[in-house]
């Protein structure tokens, strides 16, 4: 990421304001040494098979293109275990916003606002 990007990200994180602040790092585990200071991490998981078919999906790209780009990532068991906390999508919406309202309301209750 660059510098600059990062610095302001971090500015927004630290700001007086919201009960707490979701950053959004595509690559996080290929950068974690520059995110020391998020307080938590949250990684939203899939099975390598349906990570693949979104993948092709949303690029139009082949079965061999899309294993050759999850291939330069950082792979499944290093973002889990970097993990504060995951989440599975792997079903249907709403499932997914079942979820993530209930870590909302855990991050809200974390930050001292809920």
């Amino acid at each position: 990421m660059h510098p600059a990007v990062h610095a302001r990200l971090y500015a927004l994180a630290h700001r007086p304001g919201p009960a707490y602040v979701l950053v959004a790092v595509p690559l996080l585990a290929e950068a974690i040494e520059n995110y020391r200071w998020l307080d938590r991490i949250l990684v939203v998981d899939v099975p390598r098979a349906l990570q693949i078919k979104r993948a092709m999906a949303r690029d139009r790209m082949d079965r061999a293109a899309a294993e050759r780009l999850l291939a330069a990532q950082a792979d499944r068991a290093t973002r889990l275990a970097m993990a504060d906390d995951v989440i599975t999508n792997d079903g249907p919406i709403e499932q997914l916003d079942a979820i993530v309202e209930r870590l909302h309301a855990r991050y809200q209750a974390m930050a001292g606002a809920g």
